[in-house]
């Protein structure tokens, strides 16, 4: 298994991170939906690479998970990083193609190592259903601690995580 390499988000990400970003498996246990278009997450990436909030208290940080030995694209990781509290809220999502194979982990480990040590964060949090054990897995490998339930819709329960 190749290492992973996180790259800065990019507007120019968008074309091949559309393809990734549109399987539907990824939807099955979030929230979220695949992006509407191309030029949609042109737009969503323009406005992210920005890396900060309009009135400046939080960085929003994203980077691409690239294979380090072939540069493909595997997905994403970010970070929004409250500046006055060095708090930072995590997500990551790779295309179903590199699940279960660690590159989620070292993804993750790659991001909390730059938010420690160049962000000076100190707690992390996290939020996933509960159905997704992949990612429940992967929190508590990091031992971040369950925090809380929330039920959300049908019928799915949302678990928070907290790291310090």
């Amino acid at each position: 298994m190749a290492d992973v390499l996180l790259t800065a988000l990019d507007v120019r990400d968008a074309d091949e991170m559309f393809r990734l970003l549109s399987a539907s498996e990824i939807y099955e246990e979030m929230e979220e939906v695949p992006p509407a278009s191309i030029e949609a997450l042109r737009r969503r990436y323009e406005f992210l690479s920005k890396q900060s909030s309009p009135d400046g208290t939080e960085w929003w940080l994203n980077w691409i998970v690239r294979n380090a030995e072939t540069n493909e694209a595997m997905g994403f990781v970010q970070a929004t990083v409250v500046k006055a509290k060095g708090s930072a809220a995590i997500a990551y999502v790779l295309h179903p193609r590199f699940w279960g194979k660690g590159y989620a982990r070292m993804a993750v480990a790659n991001m909390l190592e730059i938010l420690r040590m160049t962000y000076k964060v100190k707690e992390f949090v996290a939020t996933v259903n509960e159905s997704n054990t992949a990612s429940v897995k992967l929190l508590k490998h990091f031992s971040f601690k369950e925090t809380s339930r929330t039920p959300i819709e049908g019928g799915k329960i949302e678990l928070a995580f907290c790291l310090k």
